[in-house]
């Protein structure tokens, strides 16, 4: 039986009994391109992966926030959740180093006179240590929730002071020029703000005591705030 006219692929569609798609035009070797499947990626380099990148972005953050948005292993999303975190750690070490406490240069060295050793208590009691400003005493939770509350009025209250601070140990670190911090509040696991006080290296070993979870009590400087309220020239209170 022969076939009628119109039956059949129709002329120039290999096998095929269909219409083509739209804009389908068969070539001489195969199909147009883009009609097969993608192309092989090229792998990655050793430098963009997780393990070069993280420390990288930490350690050096221009370097790394180079390497981290050159890199094909991170989705676009996570490149911007980590490019916020790494500008956040370099805040926190830039705070840190403007707030830790200048060293003392001043020599320490007892100054030859021709008086006489044997000084008499009178003259002893002639030259009486400065008074210390009383303390204004204040739980972290309450400094953190005045500055939250209302930032101008906090730091007439407690700025330029000298403030007794106790609270839960949520955090301990150390500054980018060295300077050691500890962040103090209720002990919740995200806490902002909170109450970061800052240490001179003479409390190093006072600091590396400490655990988080603790409860303590610093008597510092109030510096206002800068993410968290930020305490300087600080020591223990025990």
């Amino acid at each position: 039986m022969q076939q009628p006219p119109g039956w059949g692929p129709p002329s120039g569609h290999p096998q095929h009994g269909y219409p083509p798609p739209q804009g389908y035009q068969q070539g001489p070797y195969g199909p147009p391109p883009g009609w097969g499947p993608p192309p092989p990626q090229p792998k990655p380099r050793w430098y963009h992966g997780a393990a070069i990148v993280l420390p990288s972005l930490f350690c050096c953050f221009p370097a790394g926030v180079a390497l981290l948005w050159t890199s094909p292993v991170f989705s676009k999303n996570g490149k911007v959740g980590l490019t916020l975190a790494g500008a956040a750690l370099a805040i926190f070490g830039v705070i840190s180093a403007v707030n830790a406490p200048p060293r003392d240069t001043t020599s320490t060295k007892p100054v030859a006179t021709s008086t006489s050793t044997s000084a008499t208590p009178q003259a002893a009691e002639a030259s009486p240590q400065p008074a210390r400003e009383p303390a204004v005493e204040v739980t972290a939770k309450a400094l953190a929730a005045a500055y939250e509350a209302n930032e101008v009025r906090a730091d007439a209250q407690y700025k330029g002071k000298t403030v007794m601070v106790t609270g839960i140990v949520n955090d301990i670190g150390k500054g980018v020029l060295g300077g050691m911090y500890i962040v103090v509040g209720t002990g919740a696991q995200i806490e902002i703000p909170a109450v970061q006080a800052s240490f001179s290296k003479e409390f190093e070993g006072s600091v590396a005591a400490l655990s988080k979870g603790e409860r303590t009590t610093v008597l510092c400087k109030c510096r206002g705030l800068a993410l968290h309220v930020q305490l300087g020239d600080c020591e223990f209170m025990r």
